[in-house]
């Protein structure tokens, strides 16, 4: 849910946030940023291109998340934006996906 969130108001790309290392977050200018870049990946681990080294402030979320208080209207809104995407292409190829379902349903 979280790296989910922290990709949709930051921009970063999942991939990017779920393989960041605790090193990669950092204080900067009194906000908390996440540092993608090459050298503290693992082995199989890569950036896409040069300009996928670069820094990501987080702290919108920080924001929307203090302690135990949730700000469930904005929280959501971030998560409607997110999924978007993904119903607008589930919207395109969703008779090829009702075809290869009942395909596979049927016998011989």
């Amino acid at each position: 849910f979280f790296p989910n969130l922290v990709a949709a108001f930051t921009g970063a790309r999942l991939a990017e946030v779920v393989e960041a290392h605790t090193d990669d977050i950092e204080m900067i200018d009194g906000r908390w940023c996440l540092h993608i870049r090459e050298d503290n990946r693992d082995e199989n681990q890569t950036v896409k291109t040069g300009s996928s080294v670069r820094t990501v402030p987080i702290g919108v979320v920080g924001e929307l998340i203090r302690g135990d208080a949730f700000y469930w209207g904005q929280l959501m809104a971030g998560a409607l934006l997110g999924s978007i995407p993904v119903a607008l292409i589930y919207s395109f190829f969703v008779k090829y996906y009702v075809a290869g379902l009942t395909a596979g349903a049927v016998k011989g």
